[in-house]
């Protein structure tokens, strides 16, 4: 068995160093993973206002952030300021004084009277005719196409030209 002599050897402060830079290296690996993501910024935040929460332990808020179409923070103008996006690392956040005025969730209700609304399907569609005479003529053409004695039955109210006429 041949042995190494002290010449093959690197000298003991080189070794010391490329264990020290690989240690280093390995470190900021580790580092960089662990770090956490930062948050997202808010596409808008609506702030000195006075929003409605629903919450009955805090029923007013002075702001509001907007992430699409979530809301991802309500409080204080100070809290929901941390939301806020820098122009200078990206597109920044959209900011709104209401100037103390009221804020309110928007509601969308849209919903279907379930009978009625199917009834009007299977039956003359007045809702969008153009003129008074063509939404006559729709319920004569329908009225055409009935058994003798049928019932006929329209979709509700319709404003046709500026007149409410009731089918």
């Amino acid at each position: 068995m041949r042995r190494a002599t002290r010449a093959a050897l690197p000298p003991p402060g080189l070794v010391t160093a490329a264990v020290a830079a690989a240690f280093a290296a390995l470190a900021a690996l580790v580092l960089a993973a662990c770090r956490l993501p930062e948050r997202p910024t808010a596409d808008l935040i609506v702030r000195n206002a006075r929003v409605w929460t629903g919450n009955p332990d805090q029923p007013l808020a002075e702001s509001v952030a907007v992430l699409g179409d979530r809301i991802v923070a309500v409080g204080t103008d100070r809290d929901v300021d941390r939301w806020r996006g820098r122009h200078d690392r990206g597109p920044g956040t959209r900011v709104i004084d209401a100037e103390g005025r009221l804020v309110v969730p928007g509601f969308n209700d849209a919903h279907v009277h379930f009978v009625s609304g199917g009834v009007s399907l299977e039956n003359v569609r007045l809702k969008d005719a153009r003129s008074p005479d063509e939404f006559v003529q729709r319920i004569v053409d329908y009225a055409k196409t009935l058994p003798p004695g049928a019932r006929l039955v329209g979709n509700a109210n319709a404003r046709v030209g500026g007149l409410r006429l009731w089918a």
